[in-house]
């Protein structure tokens, strides 16, 4: 049998996988996780070989189970968080608690998967009210709450229902001892309730204060005074920042629950303005449709992000040198040093807030240059900022309209290597317009990165966005926003109705407003995107699609048809539901 000696065993469980013994590989690293918990490559290694077993389930304990021992491990987390954007779980009963609250408390860790994760356990333990303060499960509450939007619907509803308590009375914001001017949050009972408003508060900032309102919660929120120091702990549950968080001058005035929080706002209303400076002259939209969706992403700048975690080193290269050497003109006419290494020009045209100029920027590094443009400033000052924090020079940030493309000078002489364009064309009145403009900006032998939405897989949704429309709802009143949310939480008419809970888009107010409420939208169908590739003589490469799919679509057209758009086209009229996202997909253009 194997030595017991943790070292030894990774060193053996790395021979026996060089041999290609996995599961072999498996049970010795699963020794030494045992013998060494908090041994950080031990736990990853042995996450990576149980998925590669098609075991998930067992990676995510393994990895809950080292962060609840080894709370700084970063690697970890973001392991973790890995598997639960790519995996949910059917049972979140034998995940440890603790090891999820360490990775939801990390920084420069993606939050968004681990909180999709801590909703459901959650809601599994029992009701927040039974939660212990002190407890795993206490703890994970108040670390969901202070990380990502809660996705819960029944956790959510919890939450909305004390914090009506918190403002009708139930439980008093007082005035503290001490310091004049100073406020606290009060305590409820023997635990204290301080922590759970003040996460509260948090989570209506990152939600964007999507939780419903009713109408005794509106006549109390009508008589708050938030400039009140006695007052502003409950206006923070309900207000938008501006409302209840002055610039620095007023910090005194503020509960010291709240001292975290306010920071964190300041900071990034500083930044912001900081970002602003750098993004060149403001201009307008450069038709009706576009000033209307600018004026929706001014108000809502969607969606708001946290981190993004970058692929293995050369992943995104690779992946580029592969589907380029698919093309029939491309690989002639590859960056001087080839797409794996060379110098790339991209263009990342409706960067909105940026994550996919971010990922685009992580990924292609190094030597690659980034020209992200939007129509939506406020998208721009968010998007710059998170560039800065994720320490990305490469990419630099313009307003402009694609339909103005033509007459724009970018940073670098154009044509781009590579284009990345997805969720926008759909928002234009002629999406492929805009398509052939930007194919004005691609260089001969250069690759497009494209995402549309699906006609057929939005259908459902077309019709109930044509229903709040003829019911009158203003798509700019939040108040209506959260009101048309919570009916369709609450008191769903249809089995669609009642997927939206499960939507990833349904718990900020920007994102239902995106999802509802957009001020265009116009889905496409993959026949006219086969025609539109027929008539400007480009290449589809690549069809980029969840694993379990692509499977099944290669058991029904067969493998040697992944790139025949029609194939596609086939399989999505037996499966409507294939593109619930978006069509995501590469072409090349003509060398």
């Amino acid at each position: 049998m194997a030595s017991a000696n943790p070292r030894k065993l990774l060193a053996q469980a790395k021979q026996a996988l060089a041999r290609g013994e996995t599961d072999y590989a498996g049970l010795l690293l699963r020794e030494a996780h045992d013998a060494a918990p908090k041994d950080a490559a031990v736990a990853r290694l042995l996450a990576d070989v149980l998925l590669a077993l098609d075991r998930p389930m067992e990676a995510i304990e393994a990895l809950a189970d080292h962060l609840a021992v080894n709370p700084r491990s970063a690697d970890a987390a973001r392991s973790l968080s890995d598997i639960f954007a790519a995996v949910t779980p059917v049972s979140f009963a034998t995940v440890n608690a603790a090891g999820l609250t360490a990775a939801l408390r990390l920084d420069r860790v993606a939050a968004d998967p681990l909180g999709r994760a801590a909703g459901p356990l959650l809601a599994e333990r029992g009701e927040p009210s039974a939660f212990r303060r002190g407890s795993d499960e206490f703890t994970l509450l108040i670390a969901l709450l202070e990380a990502a939007p809660v996705r819960e619907p029944e956790l959510e509803s919890w939450l909305v229902a004390r914090r009506r308590a918190a403002l009708l009375g139930t439980a008093e914001v007082r005035q503290g001892r001490g310091r004049p001017g100073r406020a606290r949050c009060a305590p409820d009972g023997p635990a204290g309730r301080e922590p759970l408003l003040a996460a509260m508060a948090r989570q209506v900032w990152l939600n964007e204060g999507v939780w419903p309102v009713d109408g005794d919660e509106r006549r109390a929120l009508d008589g708050l005074d938030p400039d009140d120091p006695g007052q502003v702990a409950r206006a923070a549950l309900y207000l938008p920042p501006e409302r209840w968080c002055p610039d620095d001058a007023g910090a005194e005035t503020l509960p010291k629950c709240l001292a975290g929080l306010a920071g964190d706002i300041r900071r990034e209303r500083r930044e912001m303005a900081r970002a602003d400076a750098a993004l060149g002259r403001a201009v307008c939209a450069a038709d009706a449709t576009g000033g209307a969706v600018a004026a929706q992403y001014e108000a809502n700048p969607y969606p708001r992000w946290g981190w993004v975690q970058p692929a293995p080193r050369g992943a995104g290269r690779a992946f580029l040198d592969r589907i380029a050497g698919k093309a029939g003109t491309a690989a002639d006419a590859a960056p001087s040093g080839g797409w794996a290494k060379g110098p790339l020009r991209i263009l990342i045209a409706g960067c909105g807030t940026g994550q996919e100029a971010v990922q685009a920027a992580l990924a292609y590094a190094p030597n690659a240059r980034l020209l992200a443009l939007d129509f939506s400033r406020a998208s721009l000052r968010y998007a710059a900022m998170k560039a800065r924090q994720h320490g990305l020079n490469a990419i630099r940030f313009r307003q402009a309209d694609i339909l103005d493309l033509p007459a724009f000078d970018p940073p670098f002489d154009p044509p781009a290597d590579l284009i990345e364009c997805i969720g926008v064309l759909h928002h234009m009145a002629d999406p492929f317009a805009g398509w052939r403009i930007l194919l004005g900006r691609l260089r001969p032998g250069g690759l497009m990165y494209v995402g549309l939405y699906s006609a057929t897989a939005r259908r459902g949704l077309t019709v109930l966005r044509d229903r709040l429309a003829g019911a009158g709802v203003d798509p700019a009143d939040p108040d209506a926003i959260r009101a048309a949310r919570a009916r369709i939480l609450a008191r769903p008419e249809n089995d669609f109705e009642r997927t939206l809970a499960a939507s990833a888009d349904f718990y900020t107010l920007s994102e239902v407003r995106d999802l509802l409420f957009h001020a265009h939208e116009r889905p496409l169908s993959l026949d006219a995107v086969g025609a539109f590739l027929k008539d400007e003589g480009l290449e589809f490469l690549h069809m980029d699609i969840r694993p379990h799919i692509a499977e099944a679509f290669a058991a029904a057209q067969g493998e040697s048809a992944v790139r025949d758009l029609q194939a596609w086209a086939e399989f999505e009229r037996e499966n409507p539901d294939t593109f619930d996202g978006m069509y995501l997909f590469w072409v090349g253009k003509p060398g």
